[in-house]
C-alpha cells in the first residue's frame, strides 16, 4: 500500500514546486528532502533548463513545526512546507539537506 504525503518547496525561487512522496520510501526528513529535490532537479534537467537545476542544488533546504514521526501520524491530505529562509533554531528536528 502506498503511503503518500505532499511536500511543497517554499522558496522565493521554486515556491509552490508541490510532489508527493511515499514514506515507505524514506527513514527521515532528509531524505524527504532529498527526494523533492531530486524531482524538481529532473524536471529542470529534462527540460533543459541547467542554470535553474545548479541554483537548485546549492540552496539548503530545511523544515521546521513538525518531526519525520509528525508526518507519518498525519493525515494523508496534509502539506508540509519545505522552506530555505533563515531559521535561527537549534532543534535537532529540523531537517536540512
Amino acid at each position: 500500500m502506498v503511503n503518500l504525503r505532499t511536500f511543497c518547496l517554499s522558496c522565493d525561487m521554486f515556491s509552490s514546486f508541490t510532489t508527493q512522496i511515499d514514506l515507505d520510501d524514506v527513514d527521515n526528513i532528509s531524505q524527504i528532502i532529498k527526494q523533492v529535490i531530486d524531482k524538481l532537479n529532473q524536471i529542470l534537467i529534462t527540460n533543459n533548463l541547467t542554470l535553474l537545476s545548479n541554483k537548485l542544488l546549492k540552496i539548503e533546504y530545511h523544515v521546521h513545526d513538525y518531526t519525520f514521526v509528525d508526518i507519518l501520524l498525519s493525515d494523508n491530505d496534509k502539506i508540509f512546507y519545505i522552506c530555505n529562509h533563515e531559521h535561527y533554531d537549534d532543534d535537532p528536528r529540523n531537517g536540512k539537506v
